[in-house]
Parts: structure tokens; sequence; C-alpha cells
């Protein structure tokens, strides 16, 4: 057989304008979405937790991701705890390390906890939910400003093993002059909103059952009922009162002003005494040496 250039014919330009189609095709619609962290307006003294939320077409299965802080606001981990799980299925567990090439950076991975590997369930449910809560350890006399906390190194497979296509959204932690976390906000974008009412839904239900550190913060944050004659709320515990005010909240059925944020303080006191300040510096409590 003679060599020499092959003769293309015009059924084979069609075969190859088909699978391109196809190609495009797939591509097209391979399953998208983005991987966040927002941006946070925090108080003076406050800023130790760190949300993580996906938004993404299809049903997550496995994911793993890259977070850098800014190393003037502080590093990561507090009080023995690097992360632990948002809103998850009981069958995924978070796990999280400090990177070993940079101390500012913290490699997390959320995967199906050892038995559940071959579970076809999603780690959350389609759209956009908050996968992990990071910590970290704010510096001592942290000022006012931007800090930045950048997300890379995305990899996220749906429950098939195909991968998902999730774009990185950094976000910020703004540390304002004074103020705290605001009453209600268990997702922390800072609004009472239906997706804060969702999960406290699940909370009181049982569906969700943070541990630790997690469980104060939450309920914290939404033990919003009964009011007191001094204007103060809760009672210490997340029950079906502070859903149904929540919910009243949302639809615009609460009346009178909702309740101010938590304020926090810190400081170090040593043999020499000290002040602990409140962050608006409305109270300050003075130890004597």
């Amino acid at each position: 057989m003679p060599w020499g250039p092959k003769r293309v014919t015009v059924s084979h330009l069609a075969s190859l304008a088909v699978v391109a189609y196809l190609a495009l095709v797939q591509a097209a619609c391979a399953a998208s979405g983005t991987l966040e962290v927002p941006a946070l307006r925090i108080g003076q003294g406050t800023g130790k937790l760190v949300p993580v939320l996906i938004g993404a077409q299809a049903e997550v299965g496995r994911l793993s991701f890259r977070l850098t802080l800014d190393p003037r606001y502080g590093t990561w981990g507090a009080e023995g705890s690097l992360a632990e799980g948002g809103n998850l299925n009981e069958a995924f567990a978070v796990t999280a390390e400090v990177a070993s090439d940079d101390a500012q950076s913290l490699d997390v991975a959320i995967v199906p906890k050892t038995g559940q590997e071959g579970s076809t369930a999603p780690m959350v449910a389609a759209g956009r939910s908050v996968v992990a809560y990071t910590y970290v350890t704010p510096k001592l006399g942290l000022r006012a400003g931007g800090y930045a906390v950048a997300v890379s190194q995305v990899v996220g497979l749906d429950t098939k093993g195909s991968p998902i296509d999730l774009s990185p959204v950094s976000g910020s932690l703004t540390v304002a002059a004074g103020g705290g976390r605001l009453l209600g906000d268990l997702d922390l974008n800072g609004k009472v909103s239906v997706s804060d009412c969702v999960l406290a839904l699940k909370l009181v239900a049982g569906i969700i059952k943070p541990g630790g550190q997690g469980a104060e913060r939450f309920i914290a944050l939404a033990d919003v009922s009964p009011t007191h004659g001094d204007g103060t709320v809760g009672d210490g515990r997340l029950d079906v009162k502070d859903l149904v005010r929540l919910l009243k909240h949302v639809a615009g059925l609460e009346p009178g002003p909702w309740p101010g944020g938590l304020q926090y303080a810190s400081a170090e006191i040593g043999p020499g005494g000290g002040t602990l300040t409140l962050a608006d510096g409305s109270i300050a409590l003075s130890v004597p040496p």
C-alpha cells in the first residue's frame, strides 16, 4: 500500500463535527458552582469563626480546598480546634491541617466517614449551604481594617465521582471598632433570613447536632426568646420559642426593634492586673494587681 496523505471525505468531516459538538455539549452541561468565604464584618475581640459556603448545581460527594489567612489577622486554630462541619450530612467528616508549606494556609477535606465510602448521599443539598466552619486565633490588639481570607486549590466531585467545576471566591474579615454578632444570624452572612430559620429548625429538630464551640455559638446566636424586662433576651436554650420568633422576624411580624448583637471582649490580665474592655468601649472591668 503506497504511503501518502489520506483523503478526507465529507463523511470524515461530518464525524469530526459531531465529536466536537458532543464535547462542547458535555462541557456546557458539566456541573459548576462556587466555594466561598463570605465578607464578614466583626467586632474587635471576635472573629474566631470563619464559615465556608458552597453553591453547586450538583450533589457534592467529596470536597477539598485551601484557605490562606492574612498573617496580620492571626493564625489558624482556636482552643485546639481547626475546623468542624457545617450543615453536613451525618455520613461526612471534616479534616483540617495547617499546610506544611505555609503556616498561614489551612488544607481542608470533606469526605465520607469510615464505613460510608460507598454511600451516594450528598454532603449537602444542591444549592447554597455552609459546609464547614474554620477557627482562627486573632492577634491581641488587632486593629480595625480589612484582612483577606483566600480560597484556592478547590477540588470537588459529585456523588458519582465526576468533577464539579467550583470557582473559588475569596473573602475578608473586616474588623470594626465596635459591635458584634447579629442575633439570629446563624449562617454569619450579616442578616437574619430564611436560611437562618431553616438552620434553626434543623437544630431544634435534632437533625444537626453540633458539638463543642459550635454548639455554644449556635445557642448564643439563636437564643432570642424570651424577652426580659431589662431588655435582654434568651434563657440559655435553643427551642421552639426561639424558632417562632426568628420566623416572625423574617416574615415582618416581629414588633419593636430586633435585639442587638452580642458583644465580646478579650485581654491578657497577669499578676500586675489589667483592664478588660468591651469592644465598643461601653463597659470596662479593671483588675487590680
